[in-house]
């Protein structure tokens, strides 16, 4: 966190809370998860920066323009606005870009203008507003963005209800505001992460009022590094996934080696074995529509032809992997596309490399990609007893990105329309996830 911007913040601090909205400024960690989905997109995009601040996350944003991309900076405070302008003055990363930023002092609601803009980033403290206020503020984040935009905001942690608890006489414009957020986030959110490493920490939630088109997730690459832990650059990743697993190992064997136990070396070699198993190594996708990738690591069980009746009236042509506990357990989207279904299957828990493990629980995830639906189904095995999935229905899939795991060795279909595809693999090949193509699109 930069010292000196940190404490031009905290000098403002004097105007109060609910003229400033928060307590410190936005950290590293929520500057990137506020910037990710903007940075996503390939093709130049115009973004709107609302409530800047003293420019956390205009850094962040900064440090990924593209020449062709446009920011507008939309600031109420006088005093940040002329921090801001001078840091543009001054700072040689953001006199770079200059030319290439606009700093508009005014609100909001006053900006001008219809479907402007690609993506709207906002830090303003929407739940310290009137309700009025707010309302108008999230019609004009409507009004600003283009058809498949996307809005991603900050909300600390747990403060809409620890205002319920605490406010008794004052709660009318609260309650209203509480209200609208709820029913914008229930109807538009597509997805919402969680950032403890923020003081208050943060939920930074992306909202679309209207669908993005299918053909729009060829011009998004994959988020870089989500849900991992390591140089983006390196094989050293480990899952996000593991954190639980391994620190609980760790404190066992902590304990177990405070109390002179000579069993304390058990559960930290079982936790180096969690992270082993979780482990992400970084892999270079090279995007194309003519193909798909393999969804998983693994080798190919079998190659048939199946109907399900969730996918309609029509023929697909399934590829069964098989992932042994040593495998990569990191599942990727075999093609670029917006995700149009999700549902699980109830099921059993049998070895996985067995043909009855079809049968087994499992979680279908349909991709709409330009040559048609793609479905993966990931399937619990003897071992794996929990099945994670990160995006949500209408979000959109770079090819080859990340998209969940399973634990402890399992099983992945993929299935394709029998009419659109060629299957280049067959049982017992080794696939490697977002490397290994297993299908060309004909025509």
């Amino acid at each position: 966190m930069n010292l000196k911007e940190t404490f031009f913040f905290l000098s403002q601090l004097s105007k109060g809370f609910d003229h400033i909205g928060a307590v410190m400024p936005t950290s590293r960690e929520a500057a990137r998860a506020m910037a990710a989905e903007a940075m996503r997109q390939k093709k130049p995009k115009q973004i709107l920066e609302v409530g800047p601040g003293t420019g956390p996350i205009t850094t962040e944003l900064v440090r990924h323009l593209k020449a062709d991309d446009r920011l507008v900076l939309c600031e109420v405070d006088d005093t940040f606005v002329d921090y801001l302008r001078q840091r543009f003055e001054t700072e040689p990363e953001l006199q770079r870009v200059r030319h290439q930023v606009e700093i508009i002092h005014n609100s909001v609601t006053e900006v001008g203008g219809e479907h402007c803009f690609d993506y709207i980033i906002s830090a303003v403290p929407l739940t310290r507003l009137p309700a009025d206020v707010a309302e108008n503020i999230f019609e004009s984040f409507r009004r600003l963005l283009k058809p498949g935009g996307t809005l991603t905001f900050l909300e600390y942690k747990f403060l809409r209800n620890l205002r319920k608890l605490t406010k008794q006489q004052e709660t009318a414009d609260f309650v209203k505001v509480d209200q609208m957020m709820k029913e914008f986030i229930n109807r538009y959110q597509f997805r919402s992460d969680s950032v403890m490493f923020n003081v208050p920490p943060a939920n930074i939630r992306s909202l679309r009022f209207s669908e993005p088109t299918v053909d729009a997730a060829s011009d998004v690459q994959p988020r870089s590094n989500y849900k991992r832990i390591g140089p983006s650059w390196s094989n050293l990743g480990v899952s996000s996934e593991a954190l639980d697993l391994v620190a609980g190992l760790g404190a066992v064997s902590f304990l177990l080696a405070r109390k002179g136990s000579r069993w304390w070396p058990v559960p930290a070699l079982l936790g180096a074995a969690a992270a082993w198993f979780h482990r992400d190594p970084h892999r270079e996708v090279l995007s194309t529509d003519k193909a798909a990738y393999a969804a998983s690591d693994g080798q190919v069980m079998k190659v048939d032809t199946v109907r399900h009746p969730r996918l309609g009236d029509r023929e697909w042509v399934r590829v069964c992997v098989f992932l042994s506990p040593l495998d990569v357990h990191i599942n990727r989207s075999p093609v670029a596309g917006k995700v149009i279904d999700c549902w699980d299957e109830p099921g059993g828990f049998l070895p996985a490399y067995q043909d009855a493990s079809e049968a087994n629980a499992s979680r279908y995830v349909v991709i709409e990609g330009v040559n048609g639906p793609v479905a993966v189904a990931q399937r619990a095995g003897f071992l794996a007893r929990r099945i994670i999935t990160w995006p949500k229905r209408g979000e959109l899939l770079a090819q080859g990105e990340r998209y969940g795991l399973i634990r402890f060795g399992s099983r992945t279909d993929v299935l394709f329309p029998v009419d659109k595809v060629e299957i280049l693999v067959r049982a017992g090949d080794k696939l490697a996830a977002g490397q290994t193509i297993v299908a060309r699109y004909l025509g």
